[in-house]
Parts: C-alpha cells; structure tokens; sequence
C-alpha cells in the first residue's frame, strides 16, 4: 500500500501568495538575516530566553528542529513525530511555544494533528496539544498530553452527538449533556485544524486556536450539524481557548460562569464563532485582549481584538456581511440575522475583492506588537500583520489611548483602495510572523521561492533587522562544474557577492568542511583526490564586522540520481475528483542495484494564478492523487518526483498538467437575469469557460426586471430550490437555467369619483379605491437616501452614512464626493487623501462604505475626511446588488457663505 506522508500546507495557508522576487521588499535600511535553512515545511518558531539562545522549529510533518545559540542547526530533530502526525492538506504540526518560565522549567507545548487512523489520511482524525520538558542538552522527557486526549472515545466525531444538541445547534449550549468534558479537538476535515499556541508572558496561561475543522462542501448538506460546531460550547473546534498549563479551565470563563469544575470543555473557551483564527497574537498591555486574525471563506479577512465571551458569527456571518450560502440559510443563522444572537464584528476587516469587482484570493495573519528598540521611532508600538495569500506585512501605527491601533472600526476594505494601515515588506510562502527575543520581526517561509511559482526550495527562518549605518554583505558561492572525478579540479566563484553599502569584500573558502580557510581568492580552484560529498562554504566580509556565508556542493566520483516520469505527462488532462496515475523512476550511477522504493517522493502542488497551494507528498515511484474540486481552468497541478540516493543526493524532474476544459451554459427563463459562477456574475445566457469536476458555486439572483416587469427566482431546471447552490461540471460541461415568476400585474386604481358638495344629502356613492388584491405583492423599490453630517462653519465630512431599503440581499454601496465648477468636478482620492485633478462629472472616484443590516433596511458609512468648504459641490452613492446597481443618489451642496 503507498502511504501518503508529508502532506502540505492547503487552505488556510489557505489562498496562498502572490510570487515575490527572490530578495523580498523591505523598506529603506531594512536587512534580512537568515537564522535558519534548508528546513521541511516550518511552520512556526519559539524562541527561549535571550540568555538561552535557542530558537525551536515546527516542521509540518511532524519534526521539531533545534537551532543552537551559536547558529547551528543541530542535524538531529529534538521531535521526529512524523508517524504520529497526519500532515494531509492543512494538517499537521502547526503550533509551538515555550513556557513564560523555560528557564526554570523547560516546558515546550506543540499543536498538532494526530494520525488516529494510519490508513486514512484524508479520514476524520483529531488534534492534540502536548507538553514536553526539554533539558539544557537538548533532551526531551515529561511528555503529557493537555488537550485532545480523548479521541480513542470515539465521541469526537458521531454526527448524532450534534443532531441531538438541534442540529444548528442552539447558542450559549453549555449546560446540556454527559459529554462536556469529551476532550477532543475534531479535526473532521482536511482543513481549518489548529494554528497557534502561546503561552502569556504575564501569568504563564495558555492560548491555542482551533478552526471549524471543516472541509469547505457547498453540496454537502450533511455537514451541516459539524460546520455549527463553532458555536457550541462542548466542543472544541472554532474556538480561541485559555487554559492552565495543566490543561484545565480558569476561573472567571464566560460561557459557564456558573460552572465549578474546571475539566468542562466550556470553562476553557475564550471565544467561539470563527472559521480559522490560524494566527494570533497578545499585545503587551497587562489583561489585553488576544489580537486574532480569522481568515475568511469567500468575502472578508477579519482582524480585531478578542475580548472574553466573544463571538465571531461563522458560520452565520462572514466579517460584517451575512456568510455565503449555504450557511447563511440554516436555522440558527436566522436568529443571527434577525439579531437575537450577539455577533461581535470585527475592528478591520478587508475584502477579497478589488474596487473593480475582481476576486483575488486572501489569507490574514496577526503578526506582534514591536516592542524592541532596534527599528526606528516610528515603528514603536505598531502591530503587524500579514496575508501568505496576497503577500504583504503591514502594520498598524499605535492609537491615542493604551493598547489601541489607528484602526477604522468594522472598516472594511476592497484590495487596492486606502488603507489605515501602512505596507512594511512584501513577500509571500509565509507561515507565521512573531517576534525575536529582542523585537526584531521574524518571519517563517513555508518554502524557499523560485521562478514560476514552484516554490521548490526548503524551508527557512529569517530575521528582518535593521541596519541603517552597515547592512550585512551578500555570499554567492558557484562551482563551474558540480560533478567532478576523483582528482579532478573544480573551479569556484564568489564575482557574485556584493554587499549593500559598497564596501569591499574579502573571501574566504573551506573546501572540504574542516573549519579552516583553503583560500581566500575570489575565484580559486582546489583540486579533490577522494571520492566524496563535499560542502565547500564561502565567508565574505565587509571589514566592519558584518559578515555572510553561501555553500555549494562538489560530488567527487558521484553523480545525482536521474529521475523519469512516465505519468502524468505534459499532454495529461485531469479531472477534479478523479485519480491521476503517477509513476516514475530513477537511476543512481552510485548504485547501481537502483533505489529503494522509499527513496523516491512525488511533490505535488496546486498553482493557482499568481501563489500555489502546497498539496501532498507521497513516497513510492507508483502512486496516484486525487484533484481537487474546488478550482478550476485558474489552476494546475506540478508535479515533481524527486530521488535521493544513500549520500544524500537528490536529482528531480518535474511535470505541468492542465485541467480539462469545459464549456457551462448558464441560462434564465426569461433570459437577462444576473447569474454568479465562481464569484464572477454574467448576464444570461452565457457559457462560462469551466474544467471538467470542479464543483463549481453559482448564484441567481433573487429578483430582476425586464423590459418593465420583475420576475423572481422559482427554482433551477434540475430541481434545486436553492438560488445560491453548487454544480458539478461534467465532460459535457452541463446546463442550467434558473426559472424565475413574473409579478403579478397589478391593476391601476379606479378613478375616485370628487367629493359631495356641501349641503348634499347621503355619503358617498363609491366605494374606497381597492388595495392589493389577496396574495398580491406591493412593489418595493429600493431606495437610497445620504446624510453627511457638516463640522460647524466649514463643510468638513467626516462621514458621509445613509440607508437602503427595499433590498433583502447583502449589497455593496459606494460613495463619491466631489467638489463642483461648471461641468468639471474634482473627486475626493480616499487612497490619496485629497481631491484630484478636475475631470468629466460623470465618472465618480468611488469609495466603498461599510454597510450593516439593521431592523429596517441597510445603514451605510464611509469615512472620506472632505472639504467642500466655501465650494459647491456633490455627493453620490449607489447601491448595488447581484452586480447590477439598485439604486443611486445624488445630494448637491451649495458654497458655504
């Protein structure tokens, strides 16, 4: 049987990254410094004391890595797990931190999820955080499980035991049943498990974060009760936890006050409600609320403070708009519409959508509060965050009271438009950024990038310092020739080694890994008369104290083994949902009895656009893999095979294949109605360019006119009730037609006949004019109606708000403001701050508000900070629905006198 092993980091690391250059931008005087390399699949770092100098590494599949005080990485693992921990898809070993109190303890507590069932590693499995007592040397005793040791129950899972509790579980149900103390993290789906853990350096608490654990199936209504999950204060998935350091509850939880014994799952959640809380962070403030990052489903990314007793609304909401459906629409979802449930919205939130309506994919991350000394003034206080999906750190600058950042509250932001908060780096393949003992930003690279998005090379840890009077030089090794005989010369190159600030190198070479210098010309050559591996390690430095290393490899009488792949190959098409056959092979000059079967390893990864999704690995030369269904013609797989011969030696070959093609007809009856395929709307008819199983998520929309008539959404011709569903894509391609009714006609009222004249004997002689008819439907338009409130004397807005109504679907609402002369109009840039150049009235410069529901409609706002003092000028908003525009509105402002 192959196994399956090694399996990377999917959705939550989800929507992965824009490519960035291989040297990430840091801003001016910035350096990146590498404290560790050639690492499998880290996912996060803990650093001991300062006077320790140890930094510990998570590598995904299950190892725990050492890097010393004096900078090595020590070549065996402190944790080699890797057959205790299921790494499919966002699976595996996600989470490390030390204890407050490591100098005196030792304590190490890793986040994982565990292999409960070797022979299904895409099955339901469940996570665990452990506790370890690591010595001085290096040596690991004391292992005790706190959270998560109740798997083997087999109460994890049963989909009864939440069917029972109401299906769409009822909230705040924390006194209900024998099994609230089921100690058990689900890890039911392949993705949203866990992410961070920390230990709070003010008491020595524990923090750690579960997602919803499940895996994303619009089709799949049977997941229901397990998506609900998240609100339910019995089980432990959607959640931010606090706990001892023995695993048990605190005193003073909010979700059971009433609750004494502190093994109850309820006494140890903080907060509920989130989808996938991967990264978060504490600030420094004594009794700060944790900074969590959630990262969204299909709409919004979500970052904000996290007080006890919070709710985050997933499944039911989504940032500060109602979730897509089909979560939207269960039972418990309309107590959260209708507000009977508390939603806690976030503090910032950003869309995955650009101002022109383009969805890019997103993936946040809360990052520290910079509390060093090392980066200038400015930077004191601020909180980082960041996004592995569209490549950026940012950072928020620090507000006027205690603890707080300049945030725009429930501000949400559509990519490309102003921001509150300010770029820092950008760069992608990040799993985690924290903090190094003396504040400096350390960041996580998932793997090393290189050209078209193959992201190939291992895993690091970098320190971004800052180094504005001498920045450290740059080493880069070459050998003309890697594979050499024995007695042979290789020929080296240091000619591409410069260094930031101009100053001139010197270089120093060991050859063969003994620790000394062999030379120290900038191209030398060294002869090698053994057979051998040899790691030759080039020194270079500035003559200030700063210095860089760079090695390369020289094979004496060795040759890398050559790799073949015979399926798939460039010409394979495959289909999501349908196994595609691998198989290879490998020859190793070095041995020539051939490889062992374990030897060769398949890396399969999902491109998509612009980042790549990290899928599987699995060993044997024959093997198959099974797409996925949730993306289509924007992506492809890359597959790579890659041999290592008993030196240690590897050589790969690498193949692209494509998705096969198909054409989805998506039609209405009548024809015109707005129709969403894969968040992209089109207007009916249309064949939309799709890939055969890709599961794909279309919408009708709820209402639409035509020639003077609306008609409302019935049904699909497949049956489907639902007008937000899902389609699998055949080799046909397929065909839909949403059905929609027209409104009734309604009659114009009867002519209401004057009124008597005075003096006239008897009432009237007509009967009122008739209302609706029984079962009719009064026509609701949707209107739009602006407010901007002025400062005194100068016509400053501050806000520009407003409602809608006659909508029942989410909307978007923009706002423009401009100042007027004649036919010209100057439009506030919210991105620049001011008015721009004067142009054409007619095309407006938009902002879009933060819109909330409310019981009678929408309100809107959105911050624009505009002056139309002693000027003319307007402000327009426009709502729109289903990608066409609902309503509109325009309120002109007289000069100021």
């Amino acid at each position: 049987m192959t196994r399956r092993v090694l399996v990377t980091l999917a959705t939550v690391l989800a929507l992965l990254a824009a490519l960035p250059a291989a040297s990430p931008a840091l801003p001016a005087d910035f350096e990146e410094l590498t404290l560790a390399q050639g690492l499998d699949q880290p996912t996060a770092v803990a650093f001991a004391p300062a006077a320790d100098g140890r930094m510990f590494i998570a590598e995904k599949p299950g190892r725990v890595r050492v890097r010393n005080a004096d900078g090595t990485l020590d070549p065996t693992p402190l944790l080699d797990w890797r057959d205790r921990v299921n790494a499919a898809v966002d699976r595996g070993m996600i989470g490390i931190t030390v204890d407050t109190d490591f100098a005196d303890n030792g304590y190490l507590y890793v986040l994982f999820v565990a292999d409960d069932d070797a022979d299904d590693d895409d099955g339901r499995h469940s996570s665990r955080l452990v506790r370890v007592t690591v010595s001085e040397d290096n040596q690991v005793t004391g292992e005790k499980t706190l959270v998560g040791g109740d798997a083997d129950q087999g109460e994890c899972f049963p989909d009864d035991r939440f069917t029972t509790l109401g299906g769409d579980v009822p909230d705040g149900n924390h006194a209900t049943a024998g099994d609230a103390k089921v100690d058990c993290i689900p890890a039911t789906g392949r993705t949203h498990a866990i992410g961070t853990v920390v230990s709070d350096p003010r008491d020595g608490t524990l923090w750690f974060g579960t997602g919803d654990a499940q895996t994303v199936d619009l089709g799949n209504d049977g997941a229901r009760p397990r998506r609900m999950r998240t609100f339910n204060e019995e089980v432990l998935a959607g959640k931010v936890m606090h706990i001892d350091r023995e695993g048990r509850g605190l005193p003073g939880h909010a979700f059971c006050p009433e609750v004494t014994d502190l093994d109850r799952v309820c006494t140890k959640i903080h907060a509920k409600g989130f989808r996938n809380p991967f990264r978060f962070t504490l600030p420094p403030q004594p009794g700060g609320a944790p900074i969590v990052a959630d990262v969204g489903h299909s709409n919004q990314e979500e970052l904000s403070r996290v007080p006890a007793g919070s709710n985050g609304g997933w499944p039911c909401w989504e940032g500060t708009q109602l979730a897509p459906s089909p979560y939207n629409t269960y039972a418990l979802c309309t107590d959260y519409r209708n507000g009977r449930n508390r939603v806690d919205f976030p503090e910032f939130a950003y869309s995955h959508f650009t101002p022109t309506g383009t969805k890019a994919d997103a993936a946040v991350q809360a990052g520290p509060v910079y509390t060093g000394a090392e980066y200038p003034p400015e930077y004191a206080g601020n909180l980082f965050f960041g996004d592995y999906a569209r490549g950026f750190i940012r950072r928020f600058r620090p507000g006027s009271a205690p603890g707080s950042f300049l945030i725009n509250p429930s501000f949400i932001q559509h990519f490309g438009e102003a921001n509150s908060s300010v770029l820092f780096a950008e760069r992608a393949a990040f799993t985690q950024i924290t903090a190094a003992p003396n504040g400096d930003l350390v960041v996580v690279d998932f793997a090393t990038p290189g050209p078209d998005y193959d992201y190939t090379g291992p895993g690091r840890v970098v320190r971004i310092a800052y180094a504005p009077a001498n920045a450290a030089p740059i080493a880069a090794a070459r050998v003309e020739q890697e594979e050499i005989a024995a007695g042979g010369v290789a020929r080296f190159d240091a000619r591409d080694s410069r260094d930031p600030n101009g100053d001139t190198l010197t270089y120093a070479w060991d050859f063969d890994g003994d620790g000394t210098t062999d030379s120290t010309e900038i191209a030398p050559t060294r002869a090698y008369p053994d057979a051998g591996v040899f790691a030759a390690k080039l020194t270079v430095d500035d003559g200030r104290g700063r210095s860089a290393t760079d090695t390369v490899q020289v094979l004496v009488d060795r040759k890398r083994p050559r790799v073949t792949i015979s399926a798939p190959t460039a010409a394979t098409l495959y289909e999501g949902g349908e196994p595609v056959a691998l198989s290879g092979a490998a020859t190793d000059a070095d041995e020539p009895g051939g490889l062992a079967p374990e030897r060769l390893r398949w890396e399969i990864r999902l491109i998509h656009g612009t980042h790549f999704h990290p899928y599987t690995d699995i060993v044997g030369p024959d093997a198959s893999f099974i797409p996925l269904q949730d993306h289509g013609l924007d992506s492809h797989y890359r597959v790579r095979l890659v041999a290592t011969d008993a030196d240690g030696i590897q050589g790969s070959a690498t193949v692209d294949i494509q998705p096969r093609p198909a054409s989805l007809s998506v039609t209405s009856s009548p024809a015109g109605a707005p129709i969403e395929v894969e968040d992209q709307t089109y207007i009916t008819p249309r064949s939309v360019a799709s890939a055969v199983g890709l599961n794909a998520r279309i919408s009708a929309a709820a209402d639409f006119t035509r020639d003077g008539r609306t008609y409302r959404f019935t049904r699909w011709s497949d049956g489907e009730t639902a007008r937000e569903r899902s389609y699998l894509v055949g080799r046909d391609g397929g065909a839909l037609v949403a059905e929609y009714t027209p409104d009734p006609v309604v009659p114009p009222p009867a002519p209401v006949p004057p009124a008597p004249l005075p003096g006239a004997s008897g009432g009237p002689d007509t009967a009122p004019a008739p209302g609706p008819s029984p079962g009719e439907r009064p026509a609701v338009r949707p209107r739009l109606a602006v407010t901007a409130p002025w400062t005194a004397r100068r016509r400053t807005t501050k806000t520009v708000s407003g409602t809608l109504t006659g909508v029942t679907r989410t909307p978007r609402i923009q706002v423009a403001v401009a100042r007027t002369a004649g036919r010209t109009c100057r439009w506030w840039s919210a991105s620049r701050k001011r008015f721009g150049r004067a142009t054409t009235c007619t095309k407006p410069v938009w902002t879009t508000a933060r819109v909330r529901r409310t019981s009678a409609g929408w309100r809107f706002d959105a911050a624009l900070r505009s002056s139309l003092a002693r000027r003319p000028g307007r402000i327009q908003a426009r709502a729109v629905v289903g990608g066409r525009t609902v309503a509109k509105v325009t309120v002109r402002v007289s000069a100021s006198r």
